[in-house]
C-alpha cells in the first residue's frame, strides 16, 4: 500500500513555520527534508489509536508514517508544543471540552 498523507483544510500553523508555509507544503509533498519543521499530525490506520503526535519531518520521511493526516506545521520543537497547546486552548473554548481530534476533524 503506498503513501496516503491526508492534509486538514484549515491547518494550523506556528509562528515561524507560517512565514515560510508554502515551502513547509513542498518539502513534506516532495519528501524533502527540512531539518526545522515539525509535522503535528495522527494516524488514519485502522486499528489504530488515534492520537495526536508531535513529528519531526525527517522522522516523518519513514514508511511507518504513510498514513497520517496532517493537522499543523511548526518551526522547531518548541513551536510544536506551543502550537498543540493552541489547539487544546482552540478545543476547549469552541467544544467546552479537551477532544482534540474531534474538534480538529469538525474544522474540515
Amino acid at each position: 500500500m503506498g503513501r496516503k498523507i491526508e492534509w486538514n483544510k484549515n491547518l494550523y500553523f506556528g509562528e515561524y513555520a507560517r512565514d515560510h508555509k508554502r515551502a513547509h507544503i513542498t518539502a513534506i509533498k516532495k519528501r524533502v527534508k527540512a531539518p526545522l519543521l515539525y509535522v503535528i499530525a495522527y494516524s488514519l490506520e485502522e486499528g489504530r489509536r488515534a492520537r495526536l503526535e508531535i513529528i519531526h519531518n525527517i522522522a516523518f520521511l519513514l514508511p511507518q508514517y504513510d498514513h497520517y493526516k496532517i493537522v499543523g506545521l511548526a518551526e522547531g520543537r518548541q513551536e510544536a508544543f506551543l502550537l498543540v497547546k493552541k489547539m487544546v486552548e482552540d478545543s476547549i473554548e469552541k467544544m467546552g471540552n479537551e477532544d482534540i481530534l474531534a474538534y480538529l476533524q469538525g474544522r474540515e
